[in-house]
């Protein structure tokens, strides 16, 4: 887990009847500088002050894996750092000098020592999924040197790595606290940018966790967040360039005051637009000017019919799916 305080942890209650340890669970102990069974909240290089979304995802892995799987998590998260942003905790750009920690290079040796630790203790190479949760801090940093940061160190890491089809999963900030719009739409073009890449949007109504207002989730959040980080790093794993993309799943409307709103399960591939088509009443198909090509939701204002269908077709690259079944939505 790279990113900042969601990620390193911040979600309440826990506790051990919250969270009984597992020993195929283990973590990397940064005081310690080894392996130990995962606990709640993870060590990490600064505070340990509550539930990450990585605790969850964890559990996710193993549950996937079967009864031989072990999983391993590293908390590298630091909060109140930055990615283009130089704030005191430290920066995660590729190549910081300062001031300040550069996050990149001390969470990559940290990777090489779980790595190793790992081949010493078990005499395998594992998986290795990479999870981004960060966006606070660069309030002020345009989307366009964010979204090359983010894609910089994406890159860079799998090249540490060695592999560049390492899935590559970025969460959303909580939606409430007002996140930094220009950040929202470099992570949610990700999936454009580079392969092997995902994003998931924040948790409505999830920020009440450990202290700074709404930007922390709270417990039940952080771990839906997890769930949809998760759930992300398999659209990652199967995210190349040449794949061939499909239709949308659950693809829903509704109409009310002249505005109709589309929404959709991401499916599982990658893209890189959406296409939605709606029709007023009678009328023929007509395509939403798409705001942000790689959401999945779409808001037509200034409609007067009494009733639209609407249908979404996904694009990877030029390909283009069928599109879906139509679904109809009355005016309220």
């Amino acid at each position: 887990m790279l990113g900042q305080s969601n990620g390193e942890g911040r979600g309440a209650p826990y506790g051990p009847r919250l969270d009984p340890p597992d020993s195929r669970i283990w973590m990397w102990d940064w005081a310690a500088g080894e392996l130990r069974t995962a606990t709640v909240p993870l060590s990490s290089q600064q505070t340990r002050a509550g539930y990450s979304p990585i605790s969850r995802i964890a559990r996710r892995h193993l549950e996937a894996g079967g009864p031989e799987t072990r999983v391993v998590v590293l908390n590298a998260a630091a909060g109140g750092s930055g990615l283009v942003a130089q704030p005191p905790a430290g920066t995660w750009q590729v190549g910081h000098l300062g001031p300040g920690p550069a996050l990149y290079d001390i969470a990559t040796a940290a990777l090489d020592a779980v790595l190793a630790a790992i081949r010493d203790r078990y005499g395998v190479t594992p998986q290795t999924w990479l999870y981004w949760h960060q966006g606070e801090s660069d309030h002020g940093t345009e989307e366009a040197d964010y979204a090359r940061a983010l894609d910089e160190l994406c890159t860079a890491v799998r090249k540490h790595l060695g592999d560049d089809t390492v899935p590559f999963a970025a969460g959303g900030l909580v939606p409430e606290e007002t996140p930094p719009p220009r950040v929202r739409r470099a992570l949610t073009g990700l999936p454009s940018r580079v392969e092997y890449t995902a994003y998931t949007d924040g948790i409505a109504n999830g920020g009440d966790g450990a202290g700074a207002g709404l930007v922390h989730y709270f417990r039940e959040a952080a771990e839906r967040l997890g769930d949809a980080m998760f759930d992300a790093s398999l659209r990652a794993a199967v995210a190349a360039a040449d794949s061939v993309p499909h239709k949308p799943l659950d693809v829903s409307a509704t109409y009310g005051g002249g505005t109709l709103v589309v929404t959709w399960s991401a499916p599982l591939c990658r893209w890189t637009d959406f296409i939605v088509q709606y029709a007023l009443d009678d009328g023929p198909w007509l395509t939403a000017h798409r705001q942000v090509p790689c959401e999945v939701r779409e808001t037509v204002p200034g409609l007067t019919g009494d009733a639209a269908r609407v249908r979404v077709a996904t694009v990877n690259a030029g390909v283009i799916t069928e599109f879906t079944t139509a679904v109809r939505a009355l005016r309220t």
